[in-house]
Formats: structure tokens, C-alpha cells, sequence
């Protein structure tokens, strides 16, 4: 008879508990860290359903099987780019640069829900478990030796019959409420340049994520874009006006790479726009605000820094 599966949380539990925890206060910024790992995980569809009560998070992924999930997905800090592994910085099937940098985006889920259930299946074979920040926050208050070990899912409540992974948060907490599925959208189509392309797809409740639902391109007045691959931008700009007389037009400056970058360094692009009055730089929505007055770093197709504005301690650059 086979022995029953145990699961191990490989981490110093105060550090969960800082980090995890309190690691994300948003919860687009959240699931970008799981959609990152579908990525990582060669799926094409990534769903996302979004009730009052839970938030469920399926994709079709290469799957993890029961060493897989000790190994890598709970051995917290655990980095692919630097694992010894053949070929762990690139995807098996796609050969995509994986997302993955740190190992610690899956403790962003604990920010969002108090419950954290994981299903997944690979070659044949189920597996599951359950966190609970109650379970954990118990076993750093009693000083429990060795690792925490979540509550393996019985075979009965596994519902995944074909690869992927399925993630389950529930005991939302309180600030999850404001998350529509148009909230999330827009948040999760700017937290991401490949979302709609490279055979990946993302959807909120049914809705594919594509890149017009960052809802800010019918505001943009001037473009200045950099590299071949920032030319369609210009396409979804379609209030752009001519720099000489105001009036509708191209609107675009191309930047030239005079200072041979692209030799230095790996492939750069990117672009920068501007809009006619400040106060369209305020978005609204949700009961939230954001304030597009920024310019943000993407690598490997996901958001690395928020705003780089940030560093200069000032919202505008004069001549």
C-alpha cells in the first residue's frame, strides 16, 4: 500500500510570516506572480474566476508532480534561472525565458486569502494540499520544530483530469472586494507585455486579456517609441496629433539608437507618451486610484519596477 504523501514548506517561518503575508497589498500584483508561473510552466490558457467568496486560477500547464511540488514549488527561495538543472532558465516546450526569479511570488497569495488550495496533475498522476495562515501563524507562535507540512487534498476533491495546475484562495480577505473582473483586467494587461501573444492566453471570467483593456492608449497626444517591436503601439494611439500644428495625425517620434545600445546590452524597446492635460493621468476606478504620470520597467514580458520616476523624487523633467 502506498505510503500517504507529505508535504514540507521549506522556509524559516517568521520569514513566511513577514513576507508572505504582508508581501503584496493588491491583488492584481498578486495574481501576475501566478499567471508568471503558468508562464514558467509552458501553459497556453490561464483562467481566472473571481466570486465574493473565492478567487480560482486554472491553467494548462506542464503540471508538477509530488517531488516537484517539495522540491520546487514549496521550497521557498528556490530560483530557476540558477538551478543546476539543464535548461531551467528556458521553458521545455516553448523555450520562453522563464518569469521565476527569487522563489518567493507564490507567498504573495497569502496577502489575498487566508486559504490556499493547490491542485495539480502531471503524467497520469494528482496531487494536492491546503495551506492555512492559521495553521502557520499557530506554528510560529508554539515554536513547532521543523517545517510546516500543509494537509495533503484527498483524491475525492481533485478535479483536474488533464496537466495544469489549479489554485484556489478563499477566506478572502476584506480589500479583495473592490476586484471586478474589469479591475483585474486592466491591471493584469498592464502588468504584462505578453499577455494576448506568444500562444498565451489569459482570461477573467471568461474575458481574454488583450493589450487595449490597459485602457490609457486613447489618451496618449504624443508617442516617442524606441525599437521595431514598440511600433504597434502606434496603431492603438488613435488620438495621436502632429507635433508642428496640433491637429490629428501620426503624432510619433522614432527614437534612434545613436548611442548603439542595442550592441551593450540585450534587445531594449519601449516607448514614452504624453497627454494634453495632467488630470488625464489620474485613473479611477474600483474605489482606486492610479496615477499614470510613470514609466515602468518590463523584463521578459513582466512588470520588474513599478515606476522609475520614483528614483528621481520628482513628476517632471523641464528644458
Amino acid at each position: 500500500m502506498e505510503a500517504p504523501k507529505k508535504y514540507q514548506m521549506t522556509i524559516n517561518l517568521n520569514v513566511l510570516n513577514h513576507l508572505g503575508i504582508n508581501l503584496y497589498s493588491n491583488i492584481p500584483a498578486v495574481l501576475s506572480e501566478v499567471v508568471a508561473n503558468s508562464w514558467d510552466a509552458d501553459a497556453t490558457n490561464v483562467d481566472i474566476k473571481i466570486d465574493r467568496k473565492k478567487i480560482t486560477i486554472t491553467d494548462d500547464g506542464h503540471g508538477m508532480a509530488y517531488d516537484d511540488i517539495n522540491s520546487k514549488y514549496l521550497e521557498i527561495g528556490y530560483k530557476r534561472r540558477e538551478a543546476k538543472e539543464e535548461g531551467a532558465a528556458v521553458t521545455a516546450h516553448y523555450k520562453r525565458e522563464v518569469m521565476g526569479r527569487k522563489g518567493i511570488g507564490k507567498l504573495s497569495l497569502f496577502s489575498i486569502a487566508e486559504i490556499v488550495k493547490v491542485e495539480t496533475f502531471k503524467d497520469g498522476s494528482r496531487n494536492g494540499f491546503v495551506m492555512s495562515t492559521d495553521e502557520i501563524e499557530e506554528h510560529i507562535k508554539e515554536d513547532k520544530p521543523g517545517p510546516y507540512e500543509p494537509t495533503p487534498l484527498p483524491e475525492s476533491e481533485m478535479l483536474l483530469d488533464s496537466k495544469g495546475t489549479r489554485i484556489v484562495l478563499t477566506n478572502l480577505k476584506r480589500r479583495v472586494n473592490i476586484a471586478t473582473p474589469d479591475y483585474v483586467k486592466k491591471r493584469l494587461a498592464r502588468r504584462f507585455s505578453i499577455i494576448g501573444n506568444d500562444d498565451f492566453t489569459v482570461r477573467v471570467d471568461g474575458s481574454p486579456i488583450g493589450i487595449t483593456d490597459r485602457d490609457y492608449f486613447h489618451k496618449i497626444q504624443f508617442l516617442w517609441h524606441y525599437g521595431d517591436e514598440s511600433e504597434k503601439y502606434v496603431d492603438l494611439c488613435n488620438n495621436l496629433e502632429n507635433p508642428e500644428d496640433g491637429e490629428k495625425g501620426d503624432g510619433t517620434i522614432e527614437v534612434r539608437d545613436e548611442d548603439n545600445i542595442e550592441n551593450l546590452m540585450d534587445s531594449v524597446t519601449g516607448w514614452i507618451g504624453t497627454v494634453h492635460k495632467p488630470n488625464e493621468l489620474t485613473d479611477r476606478d474600483e474605489d482606486v486610484n492610479e496615477n499614470l504620470n510613470k514609466i515602468v520597467i518590463m523584463v521578459r514580458g513582466k512588470l520588474a519596477q513599478e515606476n522609475i520616476l520614483d528614483d528621481f523624487r520628482q513628476s517632471g523633467f523641464y528644458t
